[in-house]
């Protein structure tokens, strides 16, 4: 816990890039707060451009992404045990290599997603150069595996999709336009437009057993930078910390002795 405190802080973050019916770009930004032993919402918001997104996000470190529009491609195959011969099966013609690609399977049926790298790349890139360290991403609909624990139904809807599940696993995604739902999960009322970044989120609060992809080393690489710049700037922090303390120690022994210094001039 100590360990997450002095990586992450208390606020935790994802951002949903998808579109709304009309095919325009929809940021949906959801942070919550670590308090105690719980987390609570801290802020969820809706943004239609870039520019009002990276505003509203400019005290935020770190965040999750999770890319739900019209660059990913979503697919479903009966089930295949190698997670790169799904994408095969999926996606006949595409050149693998040029792709980031997500599998979640069940007993029965795989689900693929894939995305373009150069797009995810970039989109990593220009957090970034926002000061906004992404430590990882999800694609399509697929990160509510990491929410599945934590729901009491067996269907849900997010911001563009119904997803039924059973035994813990993903069976099924309707892609659909929804009015806004609200849900209770593990005590947060949450709306549906907000359950995929809430499932950005838990999955690495809790770390949890993500679904299978070939961008694990992406991600281990994101982390590791963002933890760099973390402990970098919380070692020069405590450094500048303890010179002050150092300094301002000085300084009350210093006025001190320079007043008992001065009363002895007086009296003699």
């Amino acid at each position: 816990m100590i360990r997450q405190f002095l990586t992450y802080g208390n606020t935790f973050c994802a951002v949903e890039h998808t579109v709304d019916h009309n095919s325009s770009d929809v940021f949906y930004v959801l942070q919550l707060k670590k308090i105690k032993k719980e987390l609570a919402i801290s802020s969820k918001d809706q943004f239609s451009s870039k520019p009002e997104l990276f505003q509203h996000l400019k005290s935020q470190k770190h965040l999750f992404l999770i890319i739900n529009n019209q660059q990913v491609l979503l697919k479903k195959v009966d089930v295949i045990v190698n997670e790169e011969d799904a994408v095969k099966a999926a996606f006949p013609n595409i050149k693998i290599s040029d792709f980031y690609y997500e599998v979640s399977k069940n007993n029965e049926q795989s689900f693929v997603a894939i995305c373009r790298k150069t797009y995810i790349d970039n989109l990593i890139t220009e957090h970034q150069s926002k000061g906004l360290a992404v430590i990882g991403f999800s694609l399509q609909n697929l990160a509510l595996t990491s929410l599945i624990p934590f729901l009491k139904q067996s269907e849900i809807e997010t911001s563009n999709s119904s997803i039924s599940f059973s035994d813990k696993m993903i069976h099924e995604i309707k892609k659909n336009d929804f009015e806004a739902t609200e849900y209770n999960i593990n005590d947060l009322n949450i709306s549906n437009r907000f359950v995929l970044s809430l499932s950005g989120i838990l999955s690495y609060f809790y770390n949890n057993i993500r679904n299978k992809s070939n961008f694990d080393t992406v991600e281990k690489e994101l982390k590791t930078q963002y933890n760099n710049h973390r402990f970098n700037t919380l070692g020069l922090k405590t450094a500048l910390g303890i010179i002050f303390s150092i300094l301002l120690i000085n300084f009350i022994f210093f006025s001190s002795a320079h007043s008992k210094m001065t009363l002895l001039n007086k009296e003699v």
